[in-house]
């Protein structure tokens, strides 16, 4: 059973992802949502483990309409970044299993899901 603790939490005007997205696809569909609308920074745990992690988790309504593992994402990140500059290589957003563009009041998430797309 997993418990959760909201850390953080404000409303939406609009919400889109993209629906069908592979690394290096050009165009793609969206999917928009505008109505009852909130973002939250949850703590979450699981009952027996001695873990817990962070999550973004985006509300319409009272259902839960996008889940983004945000810590382990980071975390994933990380070694990504030790990995790169110990090459001296350049790092791309692309290259990341997350990152973020903020312009105010816009901001933007793009991830890596376990299926391969982005």
């Amino acid at each position: 059973m997993q418990t959760s603790s909201r850390l953080m939490s404000f409303r939406l005007v609009k919400f889109s992802r993209a629906t069908d997205v592979f690394k290096g696809v050009d165009h793609f569909g969206w999917q928009h949502y505008t109505h009852d609308l909130s973002i939250s920074i949850e703590i979450v745990a699981t009952a027996g483990h001695f873990s817990s992690s962070q999550v973004l988790k985006v509300y319409q309504g009272a259902e839960v309409v996008e889940l983004v593992p945000v810590q382990e994402l980071i975390g994933e990140a990380e070694g990504v970044l030790q990995e790169t500059f110990r090459l001296k290589k350049q790092v791309k957003n692309d290259d990341l299993p997350i990152s973020a563009i903020v312009q105010r009041p816009l901001f933007a998430f793009r991830y890596n899901l376990p299926n391969g797309k982005v």
